[in-house]
């Protein structure tokens, strides 16, 4: 009994919300004919054949789950054709790529979802990508979890030690320029407002953020590509009961980065390396200061390869 009245709330909920036709939420209570073709494909988009597939689906109210798993065929397709709900979630492996995983959903806006008892469109193609592992290397990661030694300065930090360049760490070479500012004011309220610059010294170094290809394992860029900026500014700025505005780089994101660049008479770059910051990265509003710093670093000279086999040295501050 508990189990209708939460469903008939929910479903109260999305009647207000999205202004379901009738037979849309019939069909997401008790399910409806559902055919779909899964289609995977390697990141240049030839199909993958022989892939292991896994797709889940609840076909009425009760939620319980349904399962198919199988192997993709030679043009690197399953079709399912079952009673659903309109929501299957999918999970693709095979050997020598990285798994993949998401969710497909039918658009349940409009009057036109569902026809003749079944979800439309019938039999959409659901495209999945499957990134082959194309050359994996070991590389330096570091994290850095401690606090900012001086508030309000410019502060040298190598990418590849992890750390603060002297005297306030061990670190050799100032890949880059760490800048944290924390202001607070006291008015009505308390406020604050924290910011922290990066900033490449280097004229020929820099970088760019990406977001992340999270329905990979691997969910970087393959190869770094030319840097954009010399600087980026992140900020956090709110009060003690709600956050006003958070640009810091999220979970979703990547900052990917060329240092220790040297050019020739010509301006022909003859030595840099590559790497990214992986997101979140965070620094706290308190006093601490605290600063929550990971990167991964290409030992390599010149390799734009950003393909981390998680493998290499690792540093932890």
């Amino acid at each position: 009994m508990r189990k209708r009245v939460t469903l008939l709330l929910m479903l109260a909920c999305v009647i207000c919300h999205a202004q379901l036709s009738q037979k849309t939420i019939n069909a997401m209570t008790w399910g409806a004919k559902t055919k779909v073709t899964f289609l995977v494909v390697d990141y240049d988009g030839r199909s993958v054949s022989n892939a292991n597939i896994r797709i889940y689906w609840t076909y009425d109210y009760t939620n319980k789950t349904k399962k198919c798993s199988e192997k993709t065929s030679k043009d690197g397709m399953v079709v399912l054709e079952e009673k659903s709900r309109g929501t299957f979630t999918y999970f693709v492996e095979k050997g020598g790529y990285y798994k993949s995983q998401g969710e497909y959903s039918f658009d349940v806006r409009g009057e036109t979802r569902i026809k003749g008892g079944r979800w439309e469109p019938w039999n959409p193609t659901v495209k999945i990508v499957l990134k082959e592992k194309r050359n994996p290397i070991p590389m330096v990661a570091t994290a850095y979890l401690a606090g900012v030694p001086i508030a309000g300065k410019p502060l040298g930090y190598d990418l590849e030690a992890g750390d603060w360049t002297s005297p306030h760490g061990s670190g050799k070479t100032a890949d880059i320029e760490i800048t944290y500012n924390r202001v607070v004011t006291t008015n009505t309220i308390r406020r604050y407002k924290s910011t922290l610059s990066l900033a490449f010294p280097n004229p020929h170094n820099g970088c760019y953020v990406v977001k992340k290809e999270d329905f990979s394992a691997f969910d970087k860029p393959y190869e770094a590509e030319p840097p954009k900026e010399r600087r980026v500014d992140f900020i956090l700025d709110g009060t003690d009961e709600k956050i006003i505005v958070d640009d810091r780089l999220d979970a979703n994101e990547v900052l990917v980065f060329r240092i220790r660049t040297e050019v020739d008479d010509q301006g022909e770059i003859v030595k840099c390396h590559y790497g990214f910051i992986d997101g979140p990265f965070k620094f706290a509003t308190g006093p601490a200061k605290r600063l929550r710093l990971k990167s991964v670093f290409n030992p390599l000279s010149l390799d734009r390869n950003l393909e981390w086999d998680g493998k290499g040295t690792r540093v932890r501050r």
